[in-house]
């Protein structure tokens, strides 16, 4: 079944003798890929980087490039030359990363008619040699534009540098931007969700709480009941026991944090 992203609320049920269970509930939260809500988490790279921009336009937005890596996606924008095809964007990452641990690279352009047609991302260990790591020669807008990186293609090992190379306009203005994301591999930053979620009343007013790990050993957890925290930095999967809870249905919810991403 086809579903639109975001969270939503899942309920199971038994059925006999014409009568339905209470259930237990569940909150299952649905991605459309995009990384744009971790631009101001430590999955992206190039928060804080300084930055070079080749031709700042003068009479619109910020002139501080920094307004490109502050982790704001909604923030101020900065333009490059008003006409020019070409244009030149480079970070310099707080520290070198592996190349394997990249995923892709966001572009958060204003708007249509300011975003790029063609451009190219390159990669160096040094800031002097510089290896192409992917080329967009139709691109589509979007928003924001992802472009996910060819690490096979690098062969320095290590990223400290990251360039932009725009050379297609998408209309006649400048490029407008106010986000520029390096974003890491999910797999390594993201947390996983508690397999296994299992409920039980073992006796009035309490509620026992049951899950496994999915796999990831430098995660934590954190379990709700009816949205209010209840176990915090549980560092374990297991089972978790609440006392003095009133009759009737709960919601119990269980999370998990890895690299402060909950």
């Amino acid at each position: 079944m086809d579903v639109t992203s975001g969270k939503h609320t899942l309920k199971a049920v038994s059925y006999y003798d014409g009568k339905l269970s209470e259930g237990i509930t569940k909150v299952v939260e649905v991605s459309d890929g995009s990384f744009r809500d971790y631009v101001n988490t430590p999955m992206n790279f190039a928060k804080g980087a300084k930055v070079t921009v080749n031709d700042i336009y003068p009479n619109e937005g910020s002139q501080d490039p920094k307004v490109l890596v502050d982790g704001d996606i909604t923030g101020q924008q900065l333009e490059t030359v008003w006409g020019e095809d070409n244009a030149d964007i480079t970070l310099e990452l707080q520290k070198a990363y592996d190349a394997d641990d990249i995923n892709e690279v966001l572009l958060k352009f204003v708007g249509q008619n300011t975003s790029a047609k063609a451009f190219n991302i390159q990669f160096s260990k040094d800031g002097n040699n510089y290896e192409t790591v992917a080329n967009v020669t139709n691109g589509e807008y979007k928003d924001p534009v992802e472009v996910k990186v060819n690490t096979n293609a690098y062969t320095q090992g290590t990223v400290g540098f990251v360039k932009i190379n725009f050379t297609q306009k998408a209309a006649g203005y400048g490029y407008q931007m106010r986000e520029i994301g390096v974003m890491g591999d999910p797999d390594k930053y993201l947390p996983k969700e508690a397999e296994g979620l299992a409920l039980s009343s073992p006796a009035d007013g309490q509620i026992n709480v049951a899950f496994t790990n999915p796999g990831v050993n430098d995660q934590t957890y954190r379990i709700y009941i009816d949205d209010n925290l209840v176990g915090m930095n549980l560092a374990n999967a297991g089972t978790y026991n609440y006392k003095s809870l009133e009759g009737g249905s709960h919601l119990i919810k269980v999370t998990s944090v890895r690299n402060g991403i909950e």
